[in-house]
């Protein structure tokens, strides 16, 4: 699972093989394999001149990589599940290192050294991202829920066994 995370550079972490092809998550193996040949195109090696040879390369390289990830329905899944991970940690960290902003702004107000980091999200992103915070909310709820009517019932327990106490005297 490690092989298909993107590797990093000099520069910072290279982008997902989604956006590198530039098709959304959801897409089927018929548009990775469209765009891969369309990105191909643009970008081959043989296409470009002899200054833009070694940049071309390289991205060549990178969409080989994404298409052999994306055109595996295995290594996407795996792809996948790794990359729902990162974006996990990744909000995670921007939440409560990066800045401790208000609920929902994703703490990123005061990290101005993050921002070069980061990529705008995908409408999957938000999605999931909506999703998840709505989960976290409803498991804050239910255990509050839960520990509130914990207290009142043992509130009503104390009551009792004091009343019981005072009626047995």
């Amino acid at each position: 699972m490690a092989a298909n995370v993107p590797p990093q550079t000099e520069i910072g972490p290279v982008p997902d093989h989604y956006q590198l092809l530039g098709v959304p998550p959801g897409a089927t193996a018929r548009e990775v394999t469209r765009a891969y040949r369309e990105a191909m195109k643009r970008t081959h090696p043989d296409r470009v001149g002899p200054a833009f040879r070694a940049k071309a390369e390289e991205r060549a390289k990178g969409l080989n990589a994404a298409y052999r990830v994306l055109s595996s329905p295995e290594k996407r899944r795996d792809y996948d599940a790794s990359m729902k991970t990162r974006t996990i940690q990744d909000q995670m960290m921007s939440r409560y290192a990066g800045g401790f902003g208000a609920p929902g702004s994703g703490g990123t107000a005061q990290d101005i050294y993050g921002a070069a980091l980061r990529r705008d999200e995908s409408p999957f992103e938000r999605k999931e991202r909506r999703r998840t915070d709505r989960e976290a909310l409803v498991t804050i709820l239910v255990v509050f829920g839960g520990a509130t009517a914990l207290v009142a019932a043992l509130l009503v327990v104390a009551a009792l066994v004091q009343a019981l106490a005072r009626a047995a005297t």
